[in-house]
């Protein structure tokens, strides 16, 4: 097994999170374990915060959590470090304790103070509401969307921490650019809220009445649009903001040019997917010295699409 995938399984199962019997740790657990302990030790609060909620969920997280967030408040945390823990928190279920770390530290309110075009801290305030069914302050959420500029969760800061992070830990410094990537992206995937359900509860794919498209259909296009328009966000929130300005367009010719868009984006996808340099394990020798790595960085400057879109018009460049 390639040491990059035992690195990512060793993720799962973390001796300093376990709730279960102790066991030996493995070799790979080891080297997990020592680099969340620099990200502990760390003085950059960014760090910090990836070592509080990863992982969390599944093993109960840290005993330590409210001593640790002091530590993190302690240190003065500029923007970036408040718009990832808060990206990483505030999403989570009602019951859970990360969502408790973004209440008492109320991180919702400061990532939109420090972000203040990005609809994304709007839109889990507004998914929010619409769970306990508070009319008002789904109101004043649908409306802080629509005067949003942007949106754009905290993956692409993640991303940025955790690849800083392992080039400079102990661990990996051995380990081949590429492959660092590669579990970059693993870690990242791992603690990324599901926040796009807010999307589709908004925003339904199939309204069941007509009142509810008239209802929505203002605010519904305009999150499409920023979903599809905004170059930081991903593959996957582009598709959704293409299929729900799809939904609620408001005639055929802005359905037929979302509907365009959709399949522009699927046929991207299945082009880059078919780049052997972005395979990792293959068999080409440059998918390691530089594919995956040039790519993860185009993802944290640029974002997800149009990295994609950069990596394909080189590749098509130098054939």
């Amino acid at each position: 097994m390639k040491r990059w995938l035992l690195t990512l399984l060793a993720l799962c199962s973390l001796p300093a999170f376990a709730t279960g019997p102790a066991q030996p740790p493995t070799a790979d657990e080891q080297v997990m374990a020592a680099f969340w302990a620099r990200m502990e030790s760390s003085a950059d609060p960014r760090m910090q915060a990836l070592a509080m909620v990863a992982p969390f969920e599944a093993m109960g997280g840290p005993a330590d959590l409210p001593a640790r967030i002091d530590r993190w408040e302690a240190g003065e945390p500029d923007a970036d470090a408040v718009v990832l823990l808060a990206a990483l928190s505030c999403g989570h279920a009602a019951a859970s304790r990360l969502r408790a770390l973004c209440d008492r530290r109320d991180l919702l309110r400061r990532w939109k103070q420090a972000d203040a075009s990005n609809a994304w801290p709007w839109l889990i305030e507004a998914h929010r509401a619409q769970q306990v069914e508070d009319a008002a302050a789904l109101q004043a959420a649908l409306e802080g969307i629509g005067r949003s500029q942007r949106i754009e969760d905290g993956y692409r800061i993640a991303l940025a921490t955790l690849r800083e992070a392992l080039a400079s830990d102990s661990g990996f410094t051995t380990m081949a650019p590429a492959q660092r990537a590669v579990t970059t992206f693993g870690i990242a995937l791992a603690i990324a809220v599901p926040a796009l359900q807010g999307v589709t509860d908004l925003c339904p794919p199939t309204p069941t009445e007509q009142a509810q498209i008239a209802e929505r259909a203002a605010i519904c296009q305009h999150l499409g649009r920023l979903l599809f328009d905004t170059p930081q966000t991903s593959m996957l929130q582009a598709q959704l903001g293409a299929q729900v300005a799809r939904d609620y367009a408001e005639d055929d010719a802005a359905r037929a040019q979302a509907n365009e868009q959709l399949a522009a984006l699927r046929s991207l996808g299945s082009a880059l997917a078919a780049d052997p340099l972005l395979s990792p394990g293959g068999d080409d020798p440059k998918a390691t010295p530089e594919g995956l790595d040039q790519y993860l960085q185009w993802v944290i400057a640029e974002g997800e699409v149009a990295a994609m879109l950069g990596w394909l018009k080189r590749g098509r460049a130098g054939a």
